[in-house]
């Protein structure tokens, strides 16, 4: 993991005394955030934290540790500061779906191109994750609540779905009427989500998973699906 984020979470942690508070600030899970703090741990070779059901405390070690992790910090984003000034050349490699590539990448091309002229651009445009090391890539734009860990992520959006299915569908095997229904579909998947299982927000608040039988994944592009009369899937839902 980036030592540098490690602090950085570590330092939120203590501003707010909550792991789950530190998590909703930085926009991660609580589980990547408490692998942040294992690793601020380990790389301090003590515990940095007492934790309780009602409060956090520093130990002696970690009022120390977060002394250097400010001044750490402080001197990162002072070198940050003088490479930003600097002109953007070179070549930029970007991955990402063929989705985001078309629908959102694409518009935004002809602006960022004019505002940096030195820059090169290369679209890695594959719809299954690609090795950021191994493909030397640059920059990963993806749709994921996980990012894989010493990834330096940003959130940029939230990306919502809605659900789709052929009026021959329909006719055939009937509407759902709650999330429930679904395990009467056979459903389509996306395989390289996380999860199998739709979440669903409900109108009065709340979410509710559900999914169907499944036997179909779409890995690349839609097949022709409709040979049965269609199927039930994910659609993304248009932008306002």
């Amino acid at each position: 993991m980036d030592r540098i984020i490690a602090a950085r979470v570590y330092i939120r942690i203590c501003e707010l005394g909550s792991l789950s508070a530190a998590a909703r600030a930085l926009g991660m899970s609580r589980p990547m955030v408490s692998r942040y703090l294992e690793q601020m741990e380990h790389w301090a070779g003590s515990r940095l934290i007492h934790r309780s059901t009602r409060r956090l405390t520093l130990t002696a070690a970690g009022e120390k540790v977060l002394q250097k992790t400010r001044s750490l910090t402080q001197l990162s984003d002072e070198i940050a500061g003088q490479t930003e000034r600097a002109v953007p050349s070179g070549t930029l490699r970007v991955a990402c779906a063929h989705f985001t590539a078309m629908q959102l990448i694409s518009p935004l091309l002809p602006d960022f191109l004019a505002r940096y002229p030195q820059l090169r651009l290369e679209l890695d445009i594959n719809n299954h994750p690609v090795s950021l090391i191994g493909e030397r890539i640059d920059v990963a734009i993806r749709i994921t609540d996980n990012p894989e860990p010493g990834a330096i992520a940003r959130r940029l959006g939230v990306c919502r779905s809605v659900l789709c299915a052929s009026p021959r569908w329909l006719q055939l095997n009937g509407q759902p009427q709650t999330p429930d229904d679904l395990s009467q579909h056979n459903c389509l998947h996306y395989s390289h989500f996380a999860t199998q299982t739709w979440q669903f927000y409900l109108p009065r608040g709340g979410e509710r998973g559900g999914s169907g039988i499944g036997k179909l994944k779409r890995r690349d592009l839609l097949p022709a699906a409709g040979g049965s009369g269609g199927r039930l899937r994910h659609r993304d839902a248009p932008r306002a």
